[in-house]
């Protein structure tokens, strides 16, 4: 594949949504790690996760990526060969720069629109791995079943945004406002949420607007 086609190319999403993580159908498990052409334009909810890479600190993001680069390789090499084109050097050459500025430069890449396949899988891949109580107090508050990495097989229709807005007060009361925010935002991007109470929610609450200053963690 030349270099022209890789740039353009995304990586399948392993999983359909954050919750969703590892219980992949036979044909895209057939795809995991292999490269894809994607369109140019791409349908997106609104607060798309791709929003949300320029309201985090610098030391958050590198806590990110490099949470990604060691518990999923393949992923993390995908962002590698579609980041090098886009900073005009090779992935070698990409490899050798220190982290905190390579990763400094994604996160300002990754806030482009075209860049939201790859920005979800990022973020959804950080969740499951090192927010987990978060995600399972949110599925807690919502009565959804789930396992103990917070990830669910199936969801309901949308609960009434009284119900929304209470388990987002429950979040808020326990976890860092930023990961609520990064989460929650995540978490409407499911195919099978994308619930318009939620959204509403995420864009009113002012405890979810403020821009984070330093790093965030549980």
């Amino acid at each position: 594949m030349d270099i022209r086609k890789r740039e353009r190319a995304y990586l399948r999403p392993p999983f359909v949504n954050p919750l969703i993580p590892f219980k992949i159908s036979p044909p895209q498990k057939k795809r995991l790690g292999a490269r894809v052409q994607i369109p140019d334009i791409v349908s997106l909810m609104p607060t798309p996760t791709h929003a949300i890479w320029p309201t985090l600190p610098a030391p958050l993001v590198n806590e990110i990526l490099c949470s990604v680069q060691k518990s999923n390789k393949k992923l993390y090499r995908t962002a590698l060969e579609l980041m090098a084109p886009r900073m005009g050097v090779r992935v070698p050459i990409l490899m050798e720069t220190p982290k905190t500025e390579r990763h400094a430069t994604w996160a300002r890449l990754l806030a482009r629109p075209e860049m939201e396949v790859l920005s979800f899988n990022l973020l959804s891949t950080w969740l499951i791995d090192s927010q987990a109580p978060m995600l399972c107090a949110w599925l807690d508050a919502l009565g959804i079943e789930h396992g103990d990495n917070g990830c669910a097989d199936t969801f309901p229709p949308e609960p009434p945004a009284e119900k929304l807005r209470a388990a987002v007060d429950t979040l808020l009361a326990k976890f860092d406002p930023v990961l609520v925010g990064i989460y929650l935002k995540s978490f409407n991007q499911i195919d099978e949420t994308q619930w318009p109470a939620l959204d509403e929610i995420l864009k009113s609450e002012p405890r979810l607007q403020a821009k984070a200053t330093a790093p965030a963690s549980a």
